[in-house]
């Protein structure tokens, strides 16, 4: 006994692995309900052995997304599951001697679940298809068998049996062909989801993105708010009904939704760098610096956030140092972020505080901007102005004339203007004074 125990220690060290693995995975689902009371986790899992179980012998209506139950599982299916599960176990226990593959491979489908039943709880779903790949191996091991036994007394038992097992690989390529179908697209296959499951807040959610990206703006707003009167709990929809708005110019419902995105889960950069945007385009400027704040206390290379947008709007306080710190970072990460660049430098070159100003610096940043970004009149104004301040008045000039004939070219009257003030300011041998952003 102790020889067939130590020879398989191995396969329990890897067991063991793989489900240490499958927990540790699961800590980064979307969506995590962790905290619903154990009574739910624990009557879902019961559900869910025996669900699987029936998924077994009668494989349709799969989808790819079953939403958890929570407190709405029907007494008489928790009754059903119960019975059947208790029946199995026992049967499986009793005829262990006379039919050891039934208590080999029940308890290989019991066990190899344990870590994705659901009593650790992370993610939305109730149960998956997919964790039941390797656990159905156990049912299949002990059904095999015990077909082969029952059958053993039969004169043409391999005839029959070979019938039987043609006739069931059929059907079953069948199901998989049509199952394949509903996988055409994610839009099939998340319309299939709603015909199985009409009361899916994540395929309404799922569906409401695909439109959006779509353009069909007005049908994305639809499944968003089916989502949410689903389940107020749907960070996704709550996201993306956010964005939909916003590009309806709904501004204030759209701050809404991304404010609740934020307070299911905080560390949603995307919603942090969109609530940002909307509170910027309102002239919240304190508000759009908090919101990109908390973007970047979660992502520090979030670049996004980091650079012009942040930092633009400490210039726009007087918040020079943080304005140039902010750009600092995005370059950090992204050393060809020319508007980053830019900005740097023409804070560098115009800046009214000495202490702030830095011709070299200026004249390196704008050339690197001029290089990352291409030629364009905000970023040859910017290097006119570190030229000037580098005391280089000649070519100051002659490269704001390339900028105004861009300018002039593209149609911007007030960067011609800009750009004609600058050229006389550096005619008289004067540089450039102010901290009002290049950009």
């Amino acid at each position: 006994m102790s020889k067939l125990v130590t020879e398989k220690i191995p396969l329990f060290a890897l067991s063991v692995g793989s489900c240490v693995a499958t927990l540790w995975a699961q800590n980064f689902a979307l969506g995590s309900t962790q905290f619903l009371p154990l009574q739910w986790r624990i009557t879902n899992a019961l559900f869910s052995y025996f669900e699987y179980v029936r998924q077994v012998f009668w494989p349709v209506d799969l989808i790819p997304f079953y939403v958890h139950p929570e407190n709405r599982l029907e007494l008489w299916r928790l009754l059903v599951a119960a019975v059947v599960l208790i029946a199995l176990t026992a049967i499986a226990f009793i005829r262990r001697r006379k039919n050891p593959y039934l208590i080999v491979g029940w308890l290989w489908y019991l066990v190899m679940l344990i870590p994705v039943i659901g009593i650790v709880q992370v993610g939305l779903q109730g149960h998956a298809d997919r964790y039941t790949y390797l656990p159905q191996v156990g049912l299949d091991i002990a059904l095999v068998w015990l077909i082969w036994d029952l059958t053993k007394s039969w004169r043409q038992q391999k005839i029959v049996l070979s019938g039987a097992s043609a006739f069931v690989v059929g059907a079953l390529s069948i199901l998989s062909w049509k199952q394949t179908t509903h996988w055409r697209d994610t839009e099939t296959l998340w319309r299939h989801t709603l015909a199985v499951t009409p009361d899916s807040d994540v395929a309404h959610a799922g569906l409401g993105g695909i439109l959006f990206v779509r353009g069909q703006i007005d049908e994305s707003i639809d499944h968003y708010e089916s989502a949410l009167r689903l389940r107020d709990g749907n960070v996704a929809a709550h996201f993306g009904l956010g964005r939909a708005l916003a590009s309806k110019q709904k501004i204030d419902p759209a701050i809404f939704h991304f404010q609740k995105a934020l307070s299911i889960q905080p560390d949603y950069i995307a919603a942090s760098n969109d609530l940002g945007v909307l509170f910027a385009r309102k002239g919240e400027i304190k508000e759009a610096i908090a919101a990109w704040q908390q973007s970047l206390s979660f992502d520090p290379e979030n670049a996004d956030a980091a650079s012009n947008d942040l930092g633009v709007l400490f210039a726009s306080k007087g918040e020079i140092k943080e304005a140039i710190a902010a750009w600092q970072q995005s370059l950090s990460f992204d050393p060809e972020n020319a508007d980053a660049a830019n900005n740097i430098a023409w804070v560098r070159a115009t800046a009214a505080d000495p202490d702030l100003r830095d011709g070299r610096e200026a004249l390196e940043l704008a050339q690197r901007a001029l290089r990352d970004g291409g030629e364009n009149a905000v970023v040859l104004r910017t290097l006119a102005a570190a030229q000037a301040e580098n005391g280089q008045f000649a070519k100051a000039i002659a490269t704001c004339q390339r900028g105004e004939q861009l300018a002039q070219k593209n149609g911007d009257r007030a960067m011609v203007e800009s750009l004609r003030d600058c050229i006389e300011s550096f005619r008289r041998g004067e540089g450039l004074r102010g901290t009002q952003v290049s950009h």
